[in-house]
């Protein structure tokens, strides 16, 4: 368990080293400085008590070294608040590189970390807790240092009454750390066990704030049924919680106790030795001071190395994930014919169940694709695996080209999607269209004639920034969009990869009415006649214009034909009979 302490402390001092340059060196070698101030400290303590009896009794006064130690400790002190200032800039620093590398990295994980439960959480918890664990370590890091210096001044006056006060001293930190290692040993597998519900928790109450689904929250008075998940997650965390912090005082109480055994004695010996004259005042009032500081910076070494423990864990987790494997994005030449599945069998990570079985499927350019099927049939699974955000398919084989891909996201340069769960950006309108292109680079042009495609050139227009208006509500004066509006500019963005050769739409007319969908098939079809879409969708009211239509089932692909030749297949005469007599 020490080493984990020891392989964190060096990974974070590596990190902070390394993108804070100069500021590393020069806050920790202030470390010298605080250890100084401890030496001179002491001696003030002694100096100003004899100074202050031999006042009393008549002697003159010498003020030279008075003024020394003042300025001594005026420099000190100037030097600590620059430490202080550095540390604010390293801080900073480092929640830059931490949020960077923490986005960068995760955003090229491969897609079944974030399906396998345990490294799903354990991104959360790299999220929730590894930036304060590892400027707590940084930081220990310095206390580390100085205890080893301040241990080094306290051994010079110590020595003073005798040499067997180390060595007690030493014995009873060594064996504390020992019997109180085990207690906080499982700390860090309680708080791993927290933060999952913790996660659930936070859900439960961003139901209740986010804009998105306040409405429905506040209309459907979800509040008495969330509230009492909340609160059931909240007894369990509350227990888990006190459970550490009850470990963790009780240890340290019973340290403390422990170690304050020879405070004791030193104190009495000492008020001994003054009364019979072998030590002064000064020396009695000193070695109050001196022995509080050694009490305390024994505690202080225990209660970081507790941390610490527990910590590590946390630092280990960020250092373990930027090694993940990440996906290959090396630019592929591009898919120029087709897209093959052969006996294509997929489960997700935890499940027994395939989500699709023996999938055979071939797929040309210009190939307009319906894939349709009640919920759970397979759909879904089969547009990630074409997205390419699936690679690692239990059975059969995925050929580009008619080459079997061994890293699926060499085609991911030629594929855009839009899923039904689209995300609704905080930004500018124009910069929800920029990020769909891949060097983010376009005209205002080519935005407008983007917005006039998809309909929303009219209503931008109106707005006194145009473009440049800001959407959602980081900021005052943000615009909200309509659910249909939203989706019209997704649209525009996945228009705007002028890069992409397929296009994977998962119900791209949902939050549309029947007017505007139709307007939105033909707006799509019109657009991409170079391209090869493939239409995720439960409405088939659009099925007579594509090429071709995959129905699924359990799974599998029970049906790869016309519409007008489905209608034979039973299935799907039930969905789309059912569905016409919606528009009859």
């Amino acid at each position: 368990m020490r080493f984990r302490i020891f392989r964190g402390l060096y990974y974070v001092n590596r990190l902070v080293r390394r993108n804070a340059g100069s500021l590393y060196y020069i806050y920790l070698l202030t470390v010298l400085v605080e250890a100084a101030g401890v030496a001179v400290g002491l001696f003030s303590t002694r100096y100003i008590t004899n100074l202050i009896t031999a006042v009393a009794m008549g002697e003159p006064p010498q003020y030279r070294v008075l003024i020394l130690l003042l300025v001594a400790t005026g420099i000190i002190y100037v030097i600590a608040t620059i430490r202080k200032i550095i540390l604010e800039h390293i801080r900073l620093k480092i929640r830059f590189v931490f949020d960077r590398s923490l986005c960068e990295n995760v955003s090229a994980l491969k897609w079944e970390y974030f399906e396998d439960y345990a490294t799903s959480n354990k991104i959360n918890s790299i999220n929730e807790k590894s930036y304060d664990c590892i400027m707590r370590m940084f930081e220990h890091t310095y206390h580390y240092l100085l205890y080893i210096l301040s241990s080094i001044v306290f051994s010079y006056f110590l020595l003073l009454f005798h040499w067997m006060i180390m060595v007690l001293y030493l014995g009873i930190l060594i064996v504390s750390i020992y019997f109180s290692d085990k207690v906080f040993a499982s700390n860090y597998t309680i708080w791993d066990a927290v933060l999952p519900l913790k996660k659930q928790q936070k859900y439960f109450v961003s139901v209740a704030t986010d804009v998105n689904t306040h409405q429905e929250y506040q209309s459907n008075r979800l509040f008495s049924f969330l509230s009492q998940k909340w609160e059931a997650l909240d007894h369990v965390i509350y227990g888990q919680e006190m459970r550490i912090y009850r470990r963790y005082e009780i240890v340290m109480q019973i340290s403390r106790l422990i170690m304050n055994l020879p405070y004791f004695a030193m104190i009495i010996v000492t008020c001994y030795h003054v009364i019979h004259g072998r030590f002064d005042v000064g020396f009695l009032v000193m070695s109050f001071n001196l022995f509080n500081q050694v009490v305390n910076l024994f505690g202080q070494i225990e209660s970081d190395l507790h941390q610490d423990q527990e910590d590590a864990g946390f630092v280990l987790d960020y250092f373990d994930m930027l090694s993940w494997e990440k996906e290959d994005d090396a630019r592929h030449a591009g898919i120029s014919e087709s897209i093959q599945f052969k006996q294509v069998s997929y489960r997700y990570p935890q499940s027994e169940r395939y989500a699709v079985k023996a999938i055979d499927m071939t797929a040309g350019f210009h190939e307009k694709i319906a894939i349709v099927g009640k919920n759970g049939s397979g759909k879904t699974t089969f547009a990630l695996l074409l997205s390419s955000l699936i690679d690692k398919i239990e059975n059969g084989q995925i050929l580009l080209d008619g080459q079997e891909i061994e890293r699926v996201p060499v085609a991911r340069h030629d594929i855009a999607c839009l899923f039904q769960d689209f995300e609704q950006y905080h930004m500018t309108i124009r910069e929800n269209i920029k990020i769909g292109r891949k060097d983010c680079k376009i005209t205002e042009e080519e935005i407008y004639a983007l917005l006039q495609k998809v309909g929303l050139e009219e209503y931008v227009s109106t707005l006194p920034k145009g473009i440049d208006t800001l959407l959602g509500q980081l900021e005052d004066g943000g615009v909200w969009l309509s659910k249909g509006q939203w989706q019209r500019l997704a649209i525009a963005r996945l228009m705007a990869n002028e890069d992409a050769r397929i296009w994977i739409l998962d119900e791209p007319t949902a939050s549309l009415d029947p007017l505007s969908e139709i307007e939105v098939y033909n707006l799509i079809m019109n657009v991409a006649q170079d391209k090869m879409v493939f239409f995720i969708s439960h409405r088939l009211g659009f099925a007579k214009q594509v090429n071709r239509i995959l129905l699924f089932c359990d799974g599998k692909i029970i049906g790869d034909s016309t519409h007008d030749s489905l209608l034979e297949e039973e299935h799907y005469r039930e969905m789309f009979k059912s569905q016409e007599s919606w528009y009859a």
